[in-house]
């Protein structure tokens, strides 16, 4: 993907708001009708300098058996391209569970997305923490840095 780049000036509610917005069009186009989990976006400080942050989004929606998730991310993968985004990587990850990741980036506001299976080990010698989990697709959205206007107007909104 892109390295990160200075997307302009913006205020934060409005950063959050696309990225609240670019998370529902990765949900749409999953079609998964699931339960997802509370993960709200939040700010975070952009190491470039001059450039005072960012918003990131992590969620996961689980439920459905893992043929249906991975249809998901296949349909995905197909789609996105259709919607102005560039996909990165769709691969299977080099680890070892080797589960399916898909990188994407917006093309339009280089919002840059990976959505990657997220399966509980069926390993007999996994840790219970390790077969614990929900099968469920995890979905990691980040926006580029901005400044942000309203910054020094408001007390303690040093980001």
């Amino acid at each position: 993907m892109t390295d990160p780049i200075a997307a302009g000036t913006k205020p934060v509610d409005e950063v959050m708001a696309l990225v609240r917005h670019r998370s529902s069009v990765i949900l749409d186009v999953l079609g998964l009708r699931y339960e997802t989990t509370d993960g709200a976006p939040f700010v975070v400080p952009c190491p470039e300098e001059g450039h005072d942050y960012r918003v990131q989004h992590f969620w996961k929606v689980y439920g459905p058996s893992r043929e249906v998730l991975t249809d998901a991310l296949e349909r995905l993968h197909g789609e996105l391209p259709r919607r102005g985004w560039k996909v990165y990587r769709f691969e299977r990850a080099n680890s070892k569970a080797r589960q399916l990741q898909l990188d994407v980036e917006d093309l339009s506001l280089h919002h840059t997305v990976t959505v990657e299976e997220d399966f509980a080990s069926r390993d007999p010698h996994a840790s219970k923490w390790e077969k614990a989990g929900r099968d469920g697709l995890f979905v990691t959205l980040s926006s580029p840095c901005y400044v942000d206007p309203d910054a020094g107007a408001r007390p303690g909104a040093d980001v």
